[in-house]
């Protein structure tokens, strides 16, 4: 046995005797070979590898050679082979394309004698080269590739199996065009239909299926959309037959299967010598899932819990029988590992099927939910229903093919909630012709709950559990439980809780996980209100107990997860049963309010570890919120006793942490404190607060800044604090300091929501603000409505309120900023997205309800309105139409400069009726009705502020359309007299985080009936013109007034009284 040095040497001196021949005769042929066996006999990698030399030894055989010397061009690709893989170097392009010309030419399905190794060496060239010609690639993949041609009968399937690996190699590793790709999977679709019916090799056929799915699974995530849609009902239909595969020889009828064990030395043997360099293919390569990362030989020793010899399970499929190898003959051996390879089979089926159906979305997949999953029980012996997801979930002995099969329902369930919206589990008491598509996906629910709750309380294997507690979170988190009757949480929660404690630590995760799942889903269901009312790990039988006793006793939830809290050591279980608790005082704080201090007290002894302080925050925040809205119930002493404990201790604490993350929720938590509990706050604590936050909004992080900004925006909406105008005056600062900042969006978003915070109360302070101030908050309005939308929301929100305060005195001390500001609103009122252009009409509406700013600057005014009239017809948002007309019921008559203008707006608003009634998106069908109503009230707003001077013009325009709006106030009037409720509009604004477009069609209070409202205004409107005739009526004005009350049909509505108004016209 030679040295290394010698070997190196040696390898050397045989790629120079190779590259030192010049011209190949007959005779040398046998020397050639004799060269490559010995460069092809080293074990590589080889020390002293000389990459020059390994390509000029492949272009001087590639140069030597043709395409009938079979053995040669064999020994060429186990050359490229050894280099590539094993010596894992990569050769010349020079080098490659010569090569690949040469395999090219050799490579035709009649020579199946060297294909074999060519396919290999080209799908190894593959994994180092992706810099491919495109005529290499049209000669393998294109619309007559070679690796096409291996198909059964006319080549093996050894062979099949081997292109589709240089098949998947290509894919892979190198860029291929859609065509290329949607023939390939054409390709592969046949052949999985083909070749079962061509081979009755069962160890060839699970391969080959095996090397199929392998190549699907890394070809699916980069399909052309229509590509994977015109093959997706035959990709379906062939993965659901393999996931079955060999699914009946398992023993479903009630025989038990043998248990997997690790096969017989001949059988390894055999197997090492024909997936050699399947091996070799495959070393390096990621695996496929994460369930797949264990060897083989752990599954062949049985190294999972559930398929330990002698451990029988509930079902039928897999019992196990206890047997030990001297036991097994050579046959059971091989019987054996046949079933394992079926079920590795059925395993990357599953896992195929998995990522196609997360290619197609929820709503593709719906349609096919009824091939996969059941809606009926499973029939009485000796009938058999077909297999299912759910069977292989259930039976079948590999853990990993359950885990495929697991996974492949979780996918399912994805993204499935509003399709799942119409479900009904309720079964009729009549017989029925057909069954409804609610009732089926009703039973779909009810046995995908039922046999995963069997299939949990039998797994015993970790991973399985946890697989299947992953599934029920997703099912969980889909499902309309609130109108379905089968107590489908109850039995969650009692499998989640009773496999809780498991020892490993990935099952308790997902257990907290399903946990979490169940209490942030729903609000509120009646099962999980039954769960937090008892003191027990099992729920109550009844959700209808009094919130006296019982709202004592801890319940169980909170217990486990209290107990979780000092659980240092398993920092995973720790974190989800913080997030637990915080979903929980989100979402259910009326029923666990009263453990406030419990787990506030628990909180603040887990925050001396740093690990979790972020989301210890986090629950602290929700805390603050349960304690606000529930103050009156705990008790306004002991909420100012926990704030004060918080901002001696753990708040600063965490203020001075190294994280930014950390140091921003701690921001976020102050802001939950309440206007009352920090009025109660002795002075020094309040002092300290604001200071604290007025500090920290000056900080360079960009995350920590925005907190504070935020927090600021919440303080200076607290009364308590108006008086404080030293407070109010440096919050303005810090907050037009935020909104200049140009490198970060999210400071300047969270700084403008708060300078409209800032700019809503400046009505409400007892002192108002020096005119600097107003100056410098005009200036970072205006700046902000240029700005991003997100940005750009805010900040016309923010210019609204502050327009709607000024006085006469402000506004002239700010003439060039009020005109910019009015310019900018109109700009965001043209343009951008719903939400900005909503607040636009918002804050045009406060600014056009100012007499001061109509009365000084009517030009800049005109312009809003004209905006304004103009999105009441063509904007697509029915809630931005809605409020736009809103807004134009606040113009007043100084801002109409001519009966022409006023005309104007009257025909604006009937094409706005017109145009209501045209739909580009349906959902905007609810807010249709709203939208009519209010533009009729636009209609009699504009006829209030008509005078005698503008009926000519306005006579002119709407005369020819009074047709129309007669039509539509008829509709508007039976509406309302069919609901009696009248449809107003609302000033809300969204959250405290960042303003949402709030729903506008909000109903009236209600006293007052709607057709009163609306005949109320049309006599105070007409009356009205009749006063700014001054006694004088022309001909025309008569005829308008006439023309305009008969619209209303007053007396068919109830109204004789407003008829009068008739003769005193005419």
């Amino acid at each position: 046995k030679m040295a290394d040095g010698d070997k190196a040497d040696t390898w050397a001196q045989v790629a120079g005797k190779i590259t030192a021949i010049k011209q190949f005769v007959k005779d040398e042929k046998a020397y050639l070979i004799q060269l490559l066996d010995a460069i092809n006999g080293f074990v590589y990698p080889v020390e002293a590898y000389n990459a020059k030399l390994a390509n000029a030894v492949l272009c001087q055989v590639c140069l030597l050679l043709s395409a009938s010397d079979e053995v040669l061009i064999s020994k060429c690709s186990h050359y490229v082979t050894n280099v590539v893989l094993r010596q894992e170097a990569a050769f010349s392009e020079d080098a490659q394309n010569k090569c690949m010309e040469l395999f090219l030419l050799s490579m035709t399905p009649a020579n199946d004698a060297i294909i074999s190794d060519v396919l290999y060496a080209v799908a190894a060239m593959a994994r180092v080269h992706s810099n491919w010609k495109t005529e290499y690639m049209d000669a393998l993949i294109g619309s007559s590739g070679v690796l096409f041609k291996f198909v059964p009968p006319s080549s093996s399937l050894q062979t099949c199996r081997v292109a589709v690996n240089c098949l998947h190699a290509i894919i892979k590793h190198i860029s291929v065009s859609d065509d290329a790709m949607r023939q390939s999977v054409v390709h592969l679709l046949s052949l999985l239909q083909i070749a079962p019916t061509h081979s009755l090799d069962e160890l060839q056929m699970c391969k080959f299926l095996l090397a199929c799915h392998k190549t699907l699974i890394t070809m699916v995530p980069n399909l052309p959309r229509d590509t994977l849609m015109a093959t997706l009902p035959s990709l379906l239909t062939v993965l659901k037959d393999q996931m079955y595969h060999k699914l009946e020889s398992l023993g479903q009828a009630g025989k038990p299967s043998l248990p997997v064990k690790h096969p017989s030395r001949h059988m390894k043997k055999q197997k090492k010598k024909s997936g050699r360099k399947e091996n070799m293919l495959s070393s390096g390569s990621e695996t496929l899932t994460d369930f797949t990362a264990s060897s083989d030989s752990d599954l062949h020793h049985g190294r999972n819990a559930d398929e330990t010899v002698g451990q029988q399970r509930s079902h039928p499929g897999r019992h196990r029988v206890q047997s030990s190898d001297s036991e097994l003959s050579d046959t059971e051996s091989a019987a054996q590992w046949m079933r394992l390879q079926n079920a590795k089979v059925r395993q990357h089926a599953c896992i195929c099927l998995a990522s196609v159906l997360k290619q197609c979305g929820a709503r593709t997949v719906f349609g096919y939910w009824s091939s996969f999953l059941p809606d009926t029980p499973a029939p009485p012996p000796p009938r058999v229903a077909p297999p299912t997801l759910l069977t292989l979930a259930m039976h079948d002995p590999l853990s990993h093919s359950r885990c495929a099969a697991i996974q492949v329902i979780n996918t399912i369930f994805e993204g499935s909630g509003p399709l799942l919206a119409a479900a009904d589990d309720k079964t009729p008491h009549t017989l029925q012709t057909f069954k409804a598509f609610s009732q089926t996906l009703g039973g779909i629910i009810k046995e995908v709950h039922y046999q995963l709750l069997q299939a949990l309380k039998a797994e015993k294997y970790s991973v399985t559990l946890v697989q299947l507690l992953k599934c029920l979170t997703t099912i969980v988190t889909n499902c309309p439980y609130q109108q379905l009757s089968g107590c489908y949480i109850t039995k969650v929660i009692a499998e989640a809780v009773r496999i809780s404690g498991h020892s490993s630590t990935d099952v308790s995760v997902a257990c907290l996980k399903c946990f979490a799942a169940i209490l942030g889903s729903h609000v509120p269901l009646a099962e999980v209100e039954a769960w937090l009312l008892s003191s027990s790990n099992a729920p109550a039988q009844s959700a209808n107990r009094k919130l006296g006793n019982d709202m004592l006793s801890r319940p169980w939830v909170i217990s486990h997860c209290l107990k979780l809290f000092g659980s240092n050591d398993c920092q995973p279980v720790q974190n989800e049963a913080i997030q637990i608790m915080t979903v929980l005082f989100k979402n259910y704080s009326q029923l666990v309010y009263q453990h406030c201090e419990d787990v506030y007290d628990h909180v603040v002894i887990a925050m001396m570890d740093s690990k979790a302080r972020h989301s210890l925050l986090r629950l602290l925040e929700e805390i603050g919120r349960c304690l606000a809205a529930h103050q009156c119930d705990i008790g306004s002493a002991k909420c100012t006793e926990m704030w004060a404990g918080l901002l001696v201790g753990p708040l600063p604490l965490c203020l001075r942490d190294s994280s930014l993350a950390v140091r921003s929720v701690a921001l976020d938590v102050m802001a939950t404190i309440g206007d009352s509990t920090l009025k109660q706050l002795n002075h020094p604590q309040c002092m300290m607060m604001l200071s604290m936050v007025l500090n920290m909004s000056r900080d360079a992080d960009p995350g920590v800044c925005s907190a504070a900004v935020r927090t600021l925006g919440v303080f200076v909406a607290y009364q308590s604090l108006f008086e404080d105008i030293a407070f109010m005056l440096d919050s303005s600062q810090s907050i037009v300091a935020a909104v200049a900042t140009k490198n970060n969006m999210l400071v300047r978003t969270k700084a403008t929501w708060s300078l409209a915070n800032l700019c809503d109360v400046l009505t409400n302070l007892p002192d108002p603000l020096p005119i600097s101030t107003y100056k410098q908050l005009f200036e970072s309005s205006t700046t902000a409505c240029l700005d991003n939308d997100k940005v750009k929301s805010n900040g016309v929100r923010a210019l609204g309120n502050l327009l709607a305060a000024m006085g006469s005195d402000l506004l002239r001390s700010c003439e060039g900023l009020v005109e910019q500001g009015l310019r900018a609103m109109a700009h965001c009122i043209a343009g951008g997205s719903a939400k900005t252009r909503w607040n636009a009409c918002y804050a045009a509406r406060l600014a056009l309800q100012n007499k001061h700013l109509c009365s000084d600057y009517p030009t800049a005014v005109e312009i809003v309105v004209t905006s304004l009239s103009t999105v009441v017809y063509e904007c697509k948002n029915f809630k931005v139409r809605t409020k736009a007309s809103l807004a134009l019921c606040s113009v007043q008559r100084c801002s109409i400069p001519s009966p022409t203008h006023l005309a104007q707006l009257f025909a604006a608003v009937v094409k706005a009726l017109q145009c209501s009634d045209t739909l580009t998106d349906f959902s905007e069908y609810k807010h249709c009705a709203s939208l009519k109503q209010q533009l009729c009230e636009v209609l009699l707003h504009l006829v209030g502020l008509t005078v005698q001077n503008d009926v000519a013009e306005v006579s002119k325009t709407l005369t020819p359309l009074f047709p129309i709006v007669r039509q539509y106030l008829g509709e508007v009037f039976h509406n309302i007299s069919s609901t009696d409720t009248f449809i107003q509009t609302s000033d809300c604004r969204g959250g405290n985080k960042q303003p949402a477009m709030v729903d506008v069609d909000q109903k009236a209070d209600s006293d007052i009936s709607s057709i009163d409202f609306l005949t109320e205004n049309a006599f105070k409107h007409l009356t009205t013109l009749l006063d700014h005739s001054d006694g004088c009526i022309t001909e025309e004005c008569k005829t308008f007034l006439k023309d305009f009350s008969l619209l209303f049909n007053l007396e068919q509505y109830g109204k004789p009284e407003l008829s009068l108004l008739l003769p005193m016209v005419v």
